[in-house]
């Protein structure tokens, strides 16, 4: 019994330890911020304390003279030139993604604008022929269109068609 006491106390104890911060990194005043997320860009990479998967920030062994030096592509270096390529491949794509929902939204809208032209015209036709026209009321009976709404419905629709058929 005192066995388990002392292990669920040790667990207990060391249960803050599993949550601790993985991101650790001076500010510009030299106070430490302890974050699950990375800092910003512009914190210096020489001020990053501690990063995930480490538990201290190990610095890269003196190049001596005798070996030639070597340039590795690194994000430390990346960072230095301004520019990520691994970001800016990712951010074209995205845009590239954008650019194209952007031109099928254009595209779905002049489709429906030239559908309702399309049907605005033929209303238009329809109330312009003087031929006797019936509509359903709220009801369900059939009622005909008198010459006064039809004067209405025929304002309306040249509305539409001069709103929606500009281009064409």
């Amino acid at each position: 019994m005192k066995l388990l006491i002392r292990t669920i106390s040790l667990a207990l104890c060391l249960s803050p330890w599993l949550a601790s911060a993985q991101w650790v990194w001076l500010t510009k005043e030299g106070q430490k911020v302890f974050s699950d997320r990375p800092p910003s860009l512009d914190v210096a990479e020489k001020n990053i304390l501690q990063q995930p998967g480490s538990t201290l920030k190990t610095l890269p062994p003196a190049e001596s003279a005798s070996e030639p030096a070597r340039k590795v592509a690194t994000p430390a270096a990346s960072k230095a030139s301004g520019q990520d390529s691994t970001l800016a491949a990712r951010k074209a794509g995205v845009e590239q993604i954008e650019q194209a929902k952007r031109s099928a939204d254009t595209s779905k809208a002049a489709a429906a604008k030239a559908a309702n032209c399309e049907r605005a015209k033929q209303a238009k036709r329809n109330l312009e022929s003087g031929t006797r026209m019936s509509r359903t009321n709220q009801q369900g009976e059939r009622e005909f269109i008198d010459d006064a709404t039809r004067a209405q419905e025929l304002k309306r629709v040249e509305a539409i068609v001069t709103a929606d058929c500009r281009s064409s």
